[in-house]
C-alpha cells in the first residue's frame, strides 16, 4: 500500500508539475503576446508620430514655398512697376521737352513777327518823315508853286 501510495503521489506530483508547467507555459504564452501586442502599439504610435511630423514638416515646407513665391511675385510686380514708373517719366520728360522746344519756337516766331512788325512801323515813320521832308524841301525850293 505504500508502494502504492508512493505512486499515486508520484503521479499527482507528475501530474502537478505538469499543471504548473502547463499554467506556466499558458502564463508565458499570454505575457508573450501581451508584450508583441504593446510593442506592435508602440511601433504604430511611432509610426502614427512619424508620419504626423512628416505632415507638419511637408506643410510647413508648402508654407515656406508659398511665402517664397508670394514674396517673388510682389518684388517681380514691384520691380515691373518700378520700370514702367520709369519709362512713363522719360515719356513725360520727351514729351515736355517736345513741348518746351514747341512753345520756345513759337516765343521765337512771336519775337521775330514784332521785330519785322516794328521794322516795318519804322520804316513807315521813316518814309513819312522822308515824304514830309522832301515836300518842305519841294516847298521851300519852288516856292508855294
Amino acid at each position: 500500500m505504500k508502494d502504492i501510495h508512493k505512486k499515486l503521489e508520484e503521479a499527482t506530483n507528475r501530474k502537478n508539475g505538469k499543471i504548473k508547467a502547463a499554467k506556466a507555459k499558458t502564463h508565458n504564452a499570454k505575457v508573450e503576446k501581451v508584450y508583441e501586442k504593446s510593442k506592435e502599439e508602440e511601433n504604430d504610435k511611432s509610426k502614427a508620430l512619424e508620419n504626423h511630423i512628416r505632415a507638419k514638416l511637408g506643410n510647413a515646407e508648402a508654407k515656406r514655398d508659398g511665402l517664397t513665391n508670394n514674396w517673388v511675385r510682389r518684388l517681380s510686380f514691384m520691380a515691373k512697376e518700378k520700370l514702367r514708373r520709369a519709362a512713363k517719366v522719360r515719356n513725360d520728360e520727351k514729351w515736355s521737352a517736345k513741348e518746351l522746344e514747341t512753345k520756345i519756337d513759337v516765343k521765337e516766331m512771336s519775337a521775330e513777327l514784332r521785330r519785322e512788325e516794328l521794322k516795318l512801323k519804322t520804316q513807315e515813320q521813316l518814309a513819312i518823315s522822308n515824304h514830309d521832308k522832301l515836300r518842305r524841301g519841294q516847298l521851300a525850293l519852288y516856292g508855294g508853286d
